[in-house]
C-alpha cells in the first residue's frame, strides 16, 4: 500500500478559536489518510468542476449579449417604425424647398446676430427691462 501523503489535520490551516489558543481537531475524529493516487483524483474533480463553471459562465455572458442585441434591434425597429411617417414626410418636400428653409433660416440667423451684437439694441433692452 502506497505512503499516505496527507492527513485531514494537515489540510486544516493553522485556525484559532475564540480564546486564542490554536485549532485542534476532536480526539474522536479518526484522522484521514489519503494516497498519491487519491489526492491527484481529487485535484482532478475539482479542476474539472472549476472547467465547467467557467464554460456556464462564458455561457451565461454569450447568452446576455445576444439579449442585449435582440433588444437593440428591437427599440431600433420601434423607432424606424414611430419616425417612418416623419421621415416620408421629410422626403416627399422637394430639394429646392429645403435649401430654400435653409436658406430663410440664414437669413433669420444672420439678422439676430446683428440684432444682439449691435451696442444699440442691448440698450434698448436694457432700458426696457429697467
Amino acid at each position: 500500500m502506497p505512503e499516505p501523503i496527507c492527513a485531514a489535520s494537515s489540510l486544516v490551516p493553522a485556525l484559532e478559536n475564540c480564546t486564542g489558543q490554536p485549532y485542534a481537531p476532536p480526539n474522536h475524529v479518526p484522522r484521514l489518510e489519503i494516497t498519491q493516487e487519491q489526492c491527484d483524483a481529487l485535484a482532478e474533480r475539482i479542476a474539472r468542476v472549476l472547467r465547467e463553471r467557467q464554460q456556464v459562465a462564458a455561457e451565461r455572458r454569450m447568452r446576455a449579449l445576444e439579449v442585449q442585441r435582440r433588444n437593440s434591434q428591437r427599440s431600433l425597429a420601434r423607432y424606424h417604425a414611430v419616425r417612418a411617417a416623419h421621415f416620408a414626410k421629410l422626403a416627399s418636400v422637394s430639394p429646392e424647398l429645403r435649401e430654400r428653409r435653409g436658406h430663410r433660416m440664414k437669413t433669420i440667423d444672420s439678422a439676430y446676430e446683428a440684432v444682439m451684437s449691435s451696442n444699440a439694441a442691448c440698450d434698448a433692452l436694457s432700458e426696457q427691462s429697467t
